[in-house]
């Protein structure tokens, strides 16, 4: 979940697939993380969990696999033809140029 800017000038909340998923199971939960997120309200402190981020890191490594598999199959993204894969580093997202945090917590 990010915030990316529009030629517009306003702002539009992004979500990804596992956002969608937490929405469908817990609205309250989700609308909490946005509200970390700008800052409204105190991010709370849990205890170091070894298998959570074990996970996260197992999930990291799989996204690049897929991410490499993407780009070898449809290529490097190319605004001239409007087709690829673009990569987006999770530092330079737009919504990161703002100051928000890396919505999966870590």
């Amino acid at each position: 979940m990010f915030l990316l800017d529009s030629p517009a000038g306003d702002a539009a909340l992004i979500f990804s697939a596992s956002d969608l998923v937490t929405a469908s199971e817990c609205q309250y939960r989700t609308l909490r993380v946005l509200d970390e997120r700008l800052g409204r309200t105190a991010k709370p402190a849990f205890a170091r969990d070894a298998m959570l981020e074990r996970a996260a890191t197992l999930g990291d490594a799989y996204e690049h696999k897929i991410l490499a598999e993407l780009i070898t199959k449809h290529g490097e993204w190319d605004p001239t033809t409007g087709r690829g894969v673009k990569s987006v580093d999770s530092h330079s997202r737009p919504g990161r140029k703002h100051g928000c945090p890396k919505l999966g917590g870590a």
